[in-house]
């Protein structure tokens, strides 16, 4: 009986810690909006703001520094580690402070606004395009905290990240080809497709000649690209709900259901 009590004291101080941890956020969204701050918004690291002239602030929940809103814009939905740098920009210039200090930590190397900037577990895909000339040659390349630049192979560059566990979409530019690596600079997929979205819930689907299939987070084909799908554009594809089945629109008007090995589960005439 004295176990059970104390599990049960143990159970309420960590509802209270919860509780308390809720009220503490939230008075700091009132305080925020209280002294005039707007689009005060909470993310998984920080809660940012901007004052009456559009300039942006933020206070990091860890350390609990507060960022006077000098910036011009403040980047961090995206960010999961607490050591990550934030990406912000100020009078047309991109570059990275500390979280508990506001001030510059890494060197500025890019001056292009590219949505896949900020750091995701201790890694950026950075634009350093020489935009001042005409037809520039994009350039990507992916940084860790420090700044060092993560080398992959010849003729390979990152171009943005697929998933929140380091993968990352690679570009082949003598094949024109995209594929898959980590933040270790290797080869998960082979650069042999047009395009390849995000992963959901642990599948990607990749495109070639117009027709759609999916890759696994290993690198594994788990269907090649067979599905015609209505419309144009890269960014139709498919994706997988949690429940780990995609419901895929044929372009015939046909609607099919398929689980991550690409069995037909169920079709239907009625999308």
């Amino acid at each position: 009986m004295k176990l059970f009590y104390k599990n049960v004291r143990i159970i309420l101080l960590l509802l209270s810690a919860i509780f308390i941890h809720a009220q503490a956020d939230e008075s700091i969204t009132e305080k925020l909006e209280d002294r005039g701050y707007l689009y005060v918004r909470e993310t998984h690291l920080t809660f940012l703001f901007e004052d009456e002239e559009g300039h942006c602030g933020f206070i990091d929940k860890k350390s609990g520094f507060f960022q006077q809103p000098i910036f011009d814009s403040v980047y961090d939905e995206f960010s999961n580690c607490e050591s990550d740098p934030i990406l912000v920009l100020e009078n047309n210039n991109f570059f990275y402070v500390s979280r508990d200090s506001g001030l510059q930590v890494i060197e500025q190397k890019f001056n292009h606004e590219n949505p896949y900037m900020e750091f995701v577990n201790g890694y950026a895909v950075i634009d350093i395009t020489d935009y001042s000339v005409d037809r520039p040659d994009y350039c990507y390349v992916l940084i860790d905290s420090s700044g060092n630049t993560i080398t992959f192979p010849e003729y390979i560059s990152p171009y943005g990240f697929v998933n929140e566990k380091g993968l990352v979409r690679i570009y082949h530019s003598q094949r024109k080809k995209y594929g898959i690596g980590n933040i270790y600079g290797e080869i998960i997929l082979e650069p042999d497709y047009e395009w390849i979205l995000d992963y959901t819930n642990g599948y990607a689907a990749v495109m070639n000649d117009g027709l759609w299939g999916h890759v696994s987070e290993t690198g594994q084909v788990m269907v090649n690209p067979i599905y015609k799908l209505p419309g144009y554009g890269y960014h139709r594809g498919y994706t997988f709900s949690d429940d780990g089945f995609a419901i895929i629109i044929l372009e015939d008007g046909n609607q099919i259901k398929i689980d991550s090995k690409g069995t037909i589960i169920d079709d239907s005439k009625d999308p």
